[in-house]
């Protein structure tokens, strides 16, 4: 008996993908700053290949008032390329502006100070009207994005939930968040049970859009793999060491793997789950944040950290557990 098939989704094309189909221009944005936007090169590199147009934003912890002013194109967006120029010797965007020109593909980096809700909104909606985006994927380098807040450790959340709730009252046809690194956040408190927990909730909601594994010998995964090099040698006082991780996992490599003196004494578990996009529908994460409302009318971070730390002081948090196998 032939079963009719309404769902817009198929095991033959990653849903990731086929929410981007429609899509022309598409911006992939580091949610929680730093380097955070490394981790959507792979998925940059991928929609560039099948001739999607695509720019890339990252929330900076950079010293951006340091940058040259040619630089900024608004009250709180730096247009960051190989020419612009700053003292600050950690510069995520500037270094990965110089990788993509040396590797031949454009090179803008848009940059955003640390900001509040409404200002990054502002930032975001100039991005939207400058660049006529009808699609926006927040990148996080690891999963802590996907925590709703009674969670029994949220990560470090102040970023991500900002770019979380300036992204979803934008009007914007397609807007995804994507995680790479899963596990990767156990380092900052995160049971990874209840990310799946929520996963399985978002999946219910119609939210949840799959996991899908970058393949180690893609040409995505050698240039990621290259550019996260590029920036550890660049940055050699900080490198990632979410990057680092997803960079070893993506070589194949397992377990406590050491890239940098920066994890000494810590163990690690490097493994291939850190080498796939979790992907979710961004208003339906939105939706089931439990404090997005307390941080929707701030304008500076500061407001939003205070904010945050007044919620988790009142919650109830779930009972974490162990991963049963």
């Amino acid at each position: 008996m032939m079963v009719a098939v309404t769902d817009p989704f198929s095991l033959a094309v990653p849903p990731l993908f086929a929410a981007l189909s429609t899509a022309r221009r598409v911006l992939i944005a580091g949610a929680g700053g730093g380097f955070d936007i490394y981790a959507g090169l792979p998925l940059a590199l991928a929609l560039r290949a099948a001739g999607t147009e695509v720019h890339l934003a990252s929330l900076s912890f950079s010293e951006l008032e340091l940058v040259d002013r040619e630089s900024w194109i608004s009250d709180h967006v730096v247009e960051v390329t190989p020419a612009s120029t700053s003292p600050d010797w950690y510069f995520p965007e500037g270094t990965l502006s110089r990788w993509l020109a040396a590797n031949d593909m454009p090179s803008t980096v848009y940059a955003f100070p640390p900001l509040g809700v409404q200002t990054l909104r502002d930032a975001y909606r100039f991005l939207v009207d400058r660049l006529s985006l009808d699609a926006i994927v927040l990148v996080d380098g690891g999963t802590d994005i996907l925590c709703r807040g009674d969670e029994n450790g949220v990560g470090t959340p102040v970023e991500d939930i900002t770019s979380l709730a300036a992204v979803t009252a934008l009007d914007v046809p397609v807007k995804l968040v994507t995680c790479l690194g899963f596990g990767i956040d156990a380092y900052h408190g995160v049971n990874h049970v209840q990310v799946l927990e929520n996963l399985a909730a978002l999946d219910r909601d119609g939210g949840y859009l799959g996991a899908l594994s970058i393949p180690g010998g893609s040409r995505q995964a050698v240039l990621y793999r290259d550019a996260v090099a590029h920036a550890a040698k660049n940055t050699p006082d900080r490198p990632s060491i979410v990057n680092g991780q997803i960079a070893a996992a993506l070589a194949g490599e397992f377990g406590d793997v050491r890239f940098t003196r920066r994890t000494s004494g810590s163990q690690l578990f490097v493994n291939p789950l850190m080498a796939m996009y979790f992907t979710v529908d961004l208003d339906k994460l939105a939706a089931r944040c439990l404090y997005l409302d307390r941080i929707e009318n701030t304008v500076g971070r500061r407001q939003v950290i205070t904010r945050i730390e007044a919620f988790r002081d009142e919650v109830t948090t779930r009972i974490p557990k162990a991963y049963p196998h």
